[in-house]
């Protein structure tokens, strides 16, 4: 179980204007879908849709236009395309969590889809490491409830000076 999760996020950014609160919460869905990319790029490494998808998240994270969030919102179907014929779940998990990050710059409810970035990234990268026996093969994949705390605390600590009290 983690520690971060829909109401932690919620308690943390909640000072937050609402497009700051979404913001946060896509950087929060692109961490998690960057930490365990790496697992479908050496299963598939000439299908970028997941990365797609997260360049997807980043580029509305740079410029949160209309026109952005539909172009997230096209990256996160292609993603679904994607895992058509992959038949090891834990690489479907990955393409979910570049899906999920690419959803929550589309969606109106990013928190949402922030705990499924969240869920897909851990299952994927923690299963793989636990099957495989070693994070040798994989580097540094591990998510943990350390990870997360401190990967959400550096995003918040980002946008911190545009609270005003």
């Amino acid at each position: 179980m983690y520690v971060i999760n829909r109401e932690t996020i919620k308690q943390e950014i909640k000072n937050f204007d609402k497009v700051i609160q979404k913001i946060i919460c896509v950087k929060f869905s692109v961490a998690c879908a960057e930490k365990c990319l790496i697992l479908w790029t050496l299963t598939y490494p000439n299908d970028q849709r997941p990365l797609e998808a997260i360049m997807a998240a980043k580029k509305w994270i740079e410029k949160p236009s209309e026109e952005n969030r539909k172009n997230a919102s096209k990256a996160a179907i292609n993603v679904v395309y994607s895992t058509i014929y992959v038949t090891n779940r834990y690489i479907v998990n990955v393409a979910h969590s570049a899906w999920a990050a690419a959803e929550t710059a589309h969606s109106i409810y990013p928190i949402d889809y922030v705990v499924e970035a969240i869920d897909e990234a851990a299952t994927a990268c923690n299963s793989i490491i636990s099957t495989s026996g070693s994070r040798d093969h994989y580097g540094d994949i591990c998510i943990t409830n350390e990870w997360l705390a401190q990967t959400l605390n550096e995003i918040i600590q980002e946008y911190s000076a545009t609270l005003s009290f």
